[in-house]
């Protein structure tokens, strides 16, 4: 057992941990940027480049494996040795080898295929779209 501020005995209690975002350095300050927020890493060597909703770009010393070891699994996947994206921002997929992240096309190596697709509910039967002609019948 723990001393408590008064001298008391405190119960052991886990680690307390915020997890809602990410505190990256800039300049002197460490800013708080949400999960919900950050679109993609990219790596480029030893940085890594950190693309966000609102257009912005961070640039970090820290290579990919660092960077992707302190984000969320459950949101965060990696989908090539240079990307890592946010989950719940994939808004299209084209065959099996590209994504869409707010508009930006990324590559996914054949090892992460199976398992980012497997991440999303995809309806793989489609019946033929109905054009505007048949649409007003």
């Amino acid at each position: 057992m723990e001393k408590n501020a008064r001298g008391g005995s405190a119960p052991e209690r886990p680690a307390r941990r915020i997890n809602r975002g990410l505190f990256i350095l800039n300049g002197e300050c460490r800013q708080r940027y949400l999960y919900v927020d950050i679109l993609l890493v990219e790596a480029s060597r030893s940085y890594c480049h950190v693309y966000l909703k609102d257009g912005t770009r961070l640039t970090v010393t820290s290579p990919l494996l660092a960077l992707e070891r302190k984000l969320p699994w459950q949101f965060f996947a990696r989908v090539h040795q240079s990307y890592l994206v946010n989950l719940l921002h994939v808004d299209a997929f084209f065959s099996t080898s590209v994504v869409r992240v707010d508009g930006k096309l990324i590559p996914v190596s054949k090892p992460y295929r199976k398992e980012l697709t497997e991440v999303f509910n995809i309806l793989e039967d489609t019946s033929k779209r109905l054009d505007k002609k048949e649409d007003k019948e």
